[in-house]
């Protein structure tokens, strides 16, 4: 119960910032719409976020809040980079999925004048430092899809669903602290430990749709 004031707190913020944005979006003068065939777009999210671990209770949920911007060119590619400052990994170290920075492309598969459907994908970190190597421990990916609905020709709001894939270090330092676990288990328990991995790993508990991150925006259209 402790930690509902300040989630509170946070919603607050977030419709505070939503509110500012319409209000700046509807006062501000017209420059490009989302449907230009070049245009800058500034937008607010909010997400959430489900990554599951190796091992039961090893999981987050989280809820948070996000900044990004969106170039579109042609009316068909994308390009986005967002922000979510409290975002991070899971809390025991497992497997990281969710990420504060993320850059992704965009393909507009039904770009009309009033709906953008588009496909997603792309890379996330910890930090904007981390991004240039996608061999960090706070490495993910993500891929995906979602929609823009155009209230007039510079506003939208949209939503999205994307899964999270964890990187390849992630997956790394995960089977190695399970493989420690086991290891001390046995031990304890008088039993010989032995070089089998105690994790039966399938590609089925790394690319699942339990993880995954859905968010609503609002976005303005220079």
């Amino acid at each position: 119960m402790a930690g509902l004031p300040k989630e509170k707190e946070m919603k607050k913020n977030i419709i505070f910032g939503l509110a500012t944005l319409s209000t700046l979006a509807l006062s501000a003068p017209a420059m490009a719409g989302a449907n230009d065939l070049l245009t800058l777009g500034l937008g607010a999210s909010y997400t959430f976020t489900d990554t599951q671990g190796l091992s039961e209770g090893s999981g987050m949920q989280s809820s948070t809040p996000s900044v990004n911007v969106r170039l579109k060119l042609l009316r068909v590619f994308g390009a986005e980079l967002s922000y979510a400052p409290s975002a991070g990994s899971s809390q025991d170290g497992d497997l990281v999925g969710d990420s504060t920075v993320q850059a992704s492309g965009l393909l507009f598969l039904l770009p009309t004048q009033y709906v953008g459907v588009y496909g997603k994908a792309g890379i996330g970190s910890q930090s904007f430092a981390e991004m240039g190597n996608p061999g960090s421990a706070s490495t993910s990916y993500h891929a995906g899809g979602g929609f823009d609905v155009h209230l007039g020709d510079n506003l939208a709001i949209g939503a999205e669903m994307l899964v999270l894939i964890p990187g390849a270090a992630s997956i790394d330092a995960a089977l190695s602290k399970h493989g420690l676990r086991s290891t001390n288990e046995n031990l304890g328990s008088g039993i010989q430990s032995t070089d089998r991995s105690p994790v039966e790993l399938q590609m089925s508990d790394l690319i699942t749709t339990d993880n995954y991150q859905a968010s609503l925006s609002l976005r303005y259209y220079f």
